[in-house]
């Protein structure tokens, strides 16, 4: 309806991209029909490890799932360069005023990921039976992963949504012996963030917040108040009620304790505990930062993007009458 005037936006609250991308490229070649907006959502797509469930209750396992990621590729499968960013640690970088934006605790050439660097950190695994790089027990083989269902928006149609990204991680985590029984169903993903489920993987985990700062997402993901699929943060007896063989996981109530109450230092206090946890945690393997695409018709003569809504700011849009 934007390409024969009927309409001035594409109002899609989705993952991206959220316009066509045979439109995108008819305005980006005739920049007198207007302007490609993107800008980022704020949101981002990670593999979440439950740190109760072997073998990812070895940090040494959980540290070479984020060396094998192939992050360039996970991006392609999303829609590539416009859909969104590579992404390398827990905190979106617009929370912590782009501190971090430079980190890169797993580094690998070019963000394909490293089997050299992999295989060198799974052999520190007790799960790597004969120390050859490989992930050999019995608890490395169809480890229950789920993802969001396939949906309807154009990145399903197009790029054959989060259960195709399940597959280009299936493949990649194979290469150091992690095989994967992948699971879509909406019923699966429901229970992803339940630690009674006792789901090992969450392969398309939404990482977001709903505060413009770290401190709603630390809470929201890791205390034992709020305690979800990673088990970052449950005691002993949770564990034990819910069924899990392990008898304990780390807690960073404290932390987070520390941040909430660190008058003038919040900011910094927050981006040390996102360090901390891409290194001495690691409950997370991030991907991607989606960005929210706009196809903004030359009739509308003032475009605004709301960051705090992910999507333009409607009371600052006007139209060529």
């Amino acid at each position: 309806m934007v390409d024969s005037g009927q309409a001035d936006l594409i109002l899609r609250g989705s993952p991206p991209p959220q316009v066509e991308p045979w439109l995108i490229q008819k305005f980006l070649a005739n920049p007198r029909l207007g302007t490609i907006q993107h800008h980022q959502r704020d949101y981002q797509r990670a593999i979440q490890m439950n740190l109760a469930v072997p073998p990812f209750d070895d940090i040494h396992v959980r540290k070479a799932v984020n060396y094998i990621l192939d992050k360039r590729a996970l991006l392609d499968a999303h829609g590539g360069d416009l859909t969104g960013i590579v992404m390398t640690h827990y905190v979106v970088d617009s929370l912590e005023g782009g501190a971090l934006s430079g980190y890169r605790p797993y580094a690998t050439p070019n963000d394909m990921g490293s089997l050299e660097l992999a295989m060198k950190e799974m052999s520190l695994s007790r799960y790597d039976v004969g120390h050859t790089g490989m992930c050999s027990a019995p608890a490395c083989k169809r480890v229950l992963a789920v993802t969001i269902p396939i949906g309807q928006a154009p990145f399903a149609q197009l790029y054959g949504g989060f259960p195709h990204l399940g597959e280009v991680i299936a493949g990649q985590l194979s290469q150091i012996g992690i095989t994967l029984d992948v699971q879509s169903s909406r019923s699966m993903s429901d229970m992803s963030d339940h630690p009674e489920a006792r789901i090992p993987l969450n392969l398309t985990l939404g990482l977001g917040a709903n505060w413009p700062t770290a401190s709603s997402s630390f809470t929201f993901d890791f205390t034992s108040d709020a305690v979800g699929g990673s088990l970052v943060g449950a005691s002993p007896a949770q564990l034990r009620d819910w069924g899990y063989s392990v008898t304990s996981v780390p807690n960073i109530d404290s932390r987070i304790d520390q941040c909430m109450h660190s008058r003038g230092r919040q900011a910094q206090c927050w981006t040390e505990l996102d360090v901390y946890t891409m290194e001495q945690l690691v409950p997370v393997a991030p991907y991607v930062t989606e960005n929210v695409i706009d196809v903004v018709p030359s009739r509308v003569v003032h475009y605004s993007f709301d960051q705090s809504m992910d999507e333009v700011a409607l009371d600052q849009i006007a139209v060529r009458g």
